[in-house]
């Protein structure tokens, strides 16, 4: 059951049961006041035929005695009408609105006022009065109210239908939050107010807030751990685990991966005649031309010391890769101005592996074939690009083959 929902049915119960309790103590009090004055009524009506039939009681004149209650008994309030002496009954008459033998209403309100002759009491006058117009009148209040009562329903009925869309409008921004974060999405701050579910909001901000934080800083932390302090290249730590993602990309498009061992040529002379202070300007230099030769999705690694891994995905060929490789090497040995008068001249050996046309799924084996590959192609005279490729024989075992081609330049 929503939350809305709950709401609806809360206020609905409350509603309901208050109400209930108003009407009834309404109607109660209602019926008490009418009978009340009703009967007030009918004991000034007593009297004043108390009043009218003193002489006709002292002197027992009956015809007089009718006369004046069959003019009493005319009066709407009026049922019945009975006039004793102290000894029995002389008159007793009844409404010409009830027939007699039946009973209409059996339903009375009873009002009695004593025949009194100088002090001394001849007999009583007693009325019957029908709660019949009461009854009538408590019939017309009761629909009434029972029509406030369903107005009053409604009205709470949508007063908290609205307010339960108003609250769970805000816990749904919560939830909605909440399922951004989880996601990793952006997650806008949620509205503050003075109220517990502003201040829930205002927690949340705060909570969303920290937690962000934290995984910036965790992130950041992350990636340095990834990355070469001095190029600002992903390091050997995260060769492997990139390498194994690039080769699951690999697998689910369908395209080549080229695995690239990439070492320069004459860096140690130069460390050695410069310093290395000089030494990190080149490799830097060289990192930054890596950079501007690929795409933003290749990776590029430095490994150590002067030696770089390339993984560049999403190859329809070999051809081009290749021809693109060969290109770098070209850009590699362009002069280097750094710190010196005379520009530095630095070359590359690379070692290509292509996943998966080798017939290996490790990714240390495949960065073993591409670094020999690297080696075969540093015993050249000048730099040259080696593909390495292998047949496996069985499971568990290789047998290398090198297929070392000249320099395309």
């Amino acid at each position: 059951m929503s939350f809305r929902l709950k709401t609806i049915l809360g206020i609905f119960a409350i509603e309901l049961f208050f109400l209930g309790i108003l009407i009834w103590v309404s109607w109660n009090y209602l019926k008490e006041t009418n009978e009340r004055q009703l009967l007030e009524r009918g004991q000034a009506i007593a009297f004043l035929i108390a009043a009218a039939s003193q002489d006709a009681v002292v002197t027992r004149d009956i015809a007089t005695l009718e006369r004046i209650a069959e003019d009493a008994a005319s009066n709407e309030l009026v049922e019945g009408v009975l006039v004793v002496s102290t000894e029995d009954v002389l008159v007793q008459k009844r409404s010409a609105k009830t027939p007699i033998g039946t009973a209409v209403n059996p339903f009375f309100l009873y009002a009695t006022a004593p025949v009194v002759v100088s002090g001394q009491q001849f007999g009583a006058v007693r009325i019957s009065i029908s709660v019949r117009a009461v009854q009538e009148m408590l019939v017309q209040a009761r629909r009434e109210l029972l029509i406030i009562a369903i107005a009053e329903i409604l009205l709470a009925t949508m007063f908290s239908f609205l307010l339960g869309s108003w609250l769970s409008r805000r816990l749904g921004l919560i939830q909605e939050g909440l399922e951004q974060f989880a996601q990793g999405k952006r997650v806008d701050p949620l509205p503050e107010s003075s109220d517990e579910l502003g201040r829930l909001g205002a927690s949340f901000n705060k909570m969303v807030q920290d937690l962000q934080t934290q995984t910036e800083r965790a992130e950041r932390f992350s990636l340095r751990a990834k990355m070469d302090s001095l190029t600002g290249l992903l390091n050997r730590e995260s060769l492997e685990q990139e390498l194994a993602k690039a080769m699951a990309a690999a697998d689910e498009t369908e395209r080549l991966l080229a695995v690239v061992f990439v070492d320069l040529n004459g860096f140690k002379r130069v460390n050695d005649a410069h310093g290395h202070d000089l030494g990190d300007e080149v490799l830097v230099a060289i990192s930054n031309r890596l950079k501007a030769s690929f795409r933003k999705s290749d990776l590029i690694f430095r490994t150590g010391g002067d030696e770089f891994v390339l993984l560049l995905g999403g190859l329809k060929s070999v051809d081009g890769s290749e021809e693109l490789l060969l290109r770098v090497q070209s850009k590699i040995r362009e002069p280097i101005h750094v710190g010196v008068r005379s520009p530095l001249h630095i070359s590359a050996s690379m070692g290509v592996v292509y996943y998966p046309l080798m017939n290996t799924q490790d990714p240390r084996d495949i960065l073993a074939m591409a670094d020999r590959a690297m080696y075969a192609a540093k015993r050249g005279h000048n730099p040259y690009l080696r593909v390495y490729e292998t047949v496996m024989t069985e499971v568990g075992s290789s047998a290398p083959i090198d297929r070392l081609e000249d320099d395309k330049n």
